[in-house]
């Protein structure tokens, strides 16, 4: 059965009892891409990427089971708060760890969740919480909320997908995170000219304001080469298959 069977037209009943069964037994695992340093070549961190299973090991879409989870806010808390402590349990150690969290999982302080899960977020030091970018105005507000909770503990934050196509870019947390991840797109961008002179803008930038800078999707050596030559501090890709790592427990 193909990945794509596994989930049905959205929020079936199907999917429904999917969704609860692989709570309940808590088949998760995490896949761990390293992040490369372009300067050195070597592994400066980790991003820990979720990953979700059926009973007989076959993957589910993590886009398809959040989108499901967006429907019960204290489910969606629960399923984060396991996959943190998940994450954070196996990573590669003396390595940075960036962590995607869902802003929507901490934005109700009476979810009995949330003190939780915002502890192991800010009481690791290498930790960098990466902020969904937003689709829309809630979206922006809860990771603003995110944002604040994070720094007043001294919690590193980036900002995720700068430039993809679906997303909207709020300039308040782009002036605030730590770390600007840009969208795999752009090295195809590049070559019309309004694309180049933003993303040479956005990236001038960063190196005055002190942010570090990641391209992710890089899947071949000329798309690395077009990272090293614009710039960016750190790539991550299918180019580095090899090094990714997963643990399913």
């Amino acid at each position: 059965m193909s990945q794509s069977s596994l989930i049905l037209s959205p929020r079936s009943g199907q999917e429904r009892e999917l969704l609860y069964e692989l709570i309940e037994k808590q088949r998760y695992g995490v896949e761990y891409q390293p992040l490369i340093c372009t300067r050195s070549g070597e592994i400066s961190a980790y991003e820990a990427l979720a990953r979700f299973f059926t009973s007989d090991g076959q993957l589910l879409s993590p886009i398809t089971v959040f989108d499901l989870l967006h429907d019960e806010i204290p489910l969606l808390s629960k399923v984060e708060l396991d996959l943190k402590k998940l994450q954070i349990d196996y990573a590669p150690s003396a390595y940075d760890l960036f962590l995607n969290v869902d802003p929507h999982a901490i934005e109700d302080i009476s979810d009995l969740h949330y003190d939780l899960l915002l502890q192991q977020l800010v009481n690791q030091p290498n930790i960098v919480v990466e902020l969904i970018e937003n689709s829309d105005i809630h979206d922006a507000r809860a990771a603003m909320k995110l944002h604040k909770r994070l720094k007043v503990n001294g919690t590193k934050t980036a900002l995720d997908d700068i430039g993809a196509d679906h997303a909207l870019l709020s300039l308040e947390i782009l002036s605030l995170v730590d770390y600007m991840k840009f969208d795999r797109s752009w090295p195809d961008k590049l070559c019309v000219q309004r694309y180049s002179l933003l993303f040479k803008s956005l990236l001038g930038y960063a190196s005055l304001t002190g942010k570090k800078t990641v391209l992710e999707g890089i899947e071949t050596k000329e798309m690395l080469a077009i990272a090293c030559d614009s710039g960016i501090d750190r790539v991550q890709g299918f180019l580095y298959r090899p090094l990714f790592h997963s643990v399913n427990p």
